[in-house]
């Protein structure tokens, strides 16, 4: 229940379009809550697969209004959860922060 709570925060969506790369990421970097995007590498120039990394609730909403306005052909959209290496990694970086807070709270 606490390692859930520490990673609560992180908000993973994942789009798969038949849109180019470069049409998308101009688009979505304009979404308010959006803080990263993560492409995948794929073979074709009009297809656009990517991770989004967010924050807010009302960003899976805005995507959905976005593919259907801009009429993108959907091949997946879906919410992701963070594997268990990034939860491992994002644990990791959380108690070495709390670490240098501490040492530094001591030092003063």
């Amino acid at each position: 229940e606490e390692l859930e709570l520490k990673t609560h925060h992180d908000n993973l969506f994942y789009l798969d379009v038949a849109v180019d790369k470069a049409a998308v990421e101009n688009i979505l970097q304009q979404i308010a809550g959006i803080e990263r995007l993560e492409f995948t590498p794929v073979s074709s120039d009009r297809r656009a697969q990517v991770r989004l990394h967010y924050t807010g609730e009302t960003v899976p909403a805005k995507l959905d209004r976005i593919v259907k306005e801009q009429g993108w052909p959907l091949n997946e959209f879906r919410k992701e959860n963070l594997t268990l290496e990034e939860t491992f990694i994002k644990l990791m970086e959380q108690a070495d922060d709390s670490r240098a807070v501490e040492n530094e709270g001591g030092q003063a």
